[in-house]
């Protein structure tokens, strides 16, 4: 893992600072003396070759000091710490109501295939998942706040400030990416229910007398739920790029607006930053997969211990 993580921060690092601008322009006027931009260009430490600014990136980080933030001065490890409260929140809720959603629906229309509910839902899966991510966030802006004012344009209200009103300004984003995994986990879950209630086993099982639903909550979503479970970690990494839609449209203020302001102001450490706990992130999620399915799965536990 730790030559992957190595990997990882010279990639980001390199095509970061091989993508066109200068970070120095974009903080500055154009008409700015040479001798200013070179004093600044100095400062962020952008005089020196790239590799040697890897070379003294990687240290720090080893430090744990992710860098200064270039537009603000202040530590790029303490503004990330500061939002990720934010972002966590709403990436909790989410993943919570729509695992717990997804998979029922999937159990519900894997036990009742074919039928106006399954067609019903399966149609409605398809349109979501082929509406871009920020339509449905402008639609349902639009619809609820706009035209009912069910709900606030955006931001997010401190628990301070009430939690009804925090909890209004959360369902809108919420609902975004609760939507979008849902439909996912919906239809894998159903389609893995139907392959396994119709394996020899559940017929087995359904001879003996036993109840369809101890059938299906007892035999039949036990083994469903081993790939449901790896879709579901690996769904983690797509919502950090929802996310960051999502958040830059509510005006969210997670760790997905911090990215979306740095690249606009090219604001690199906090790139790098965001971009290298995310990685770090995707690679815990893949280990988890390994692990989970060990656990879950005897097949595989035996495979390993030979």
């Amino acid at each position: 893992m730790i030559p992957t993580l190595f990997v990882l921060s010279f990639l980001i690092f390199i095509l970061l600072y091989l993508a066109p601008g200068d970070p120095v322009m974009a903080l500055i006027t154009p008409d700015a003396p040479k001798e200013m931009i070179e004093l600044m260009r100095q400062k962020f430490g952008l005089n020196v070759p790239i590799y040697q600014r890897y070379v003294n990136w990687l240290l720090q980080l080893l430090k744990g000091n992710l860098g200064f933030s270039y537009s603000t001065g202040r530590p790029v490890l303490e503004m990330i710490l500061t939002r990720l409260p934010a972002t966590f929140e709403l990436m909790g809720f989410s993943i919570l109501f729509s695992t717990i959603i997804g998979i029922w629906l999937g159990l519900y229309l894997g036990m009742r295939p074919h039928g106006v509910a399954d067609r019903s839902l399966l149609t409605l899966s398809i349109v979501v998942w082929s509406i871009p991510q920020f339509f449905i966030c402008l639609l349902l802006i639009y619809i609820f706040s706009i035209r009912l004012g069910w709900f606030p344009l955006g931001g997010r209200t401190p628990l301070s400030g009430g939690t009804f009103e925090h909890l209004k300004h959360l369902v809108l984003p919420c609902s975004v990416l609760t939507l979008t995994m849902m439909v996912d986990l919906m239809r894998y879950t159903r389609a893995n229910v139907i392959a396994e209630a119709e394996k020899l086993y559940t017929r087995t099982a359904v001879a003996k007398g036993l109840t369809e639903r101890r059938v299906y909550f007892v035999h039949v979503f036990r083994n469903a739920s081993i790939p449901v479970v790896v879709l579901l970690i690996l769904r983690l990494v797509r919502l950090v790029g929802g996310v960051v839609i999502v958040e830059s449209v509510f005006s969210w203020p997670g760790m997905g607006t911090l990215l979306v302001n740095a690249i606009g102001n090219r604001d690199y450490p906090i790139v790098l930053g965001i971009l290298f706990i995310t990685g770090v992130a995707v690679l815990i999620a893949s280990l988890l997969i390994d692990i989970i399915t060990a656990v879950v799965n005897p097949k595989v536990r035996l495979g390993f211990e030979r």
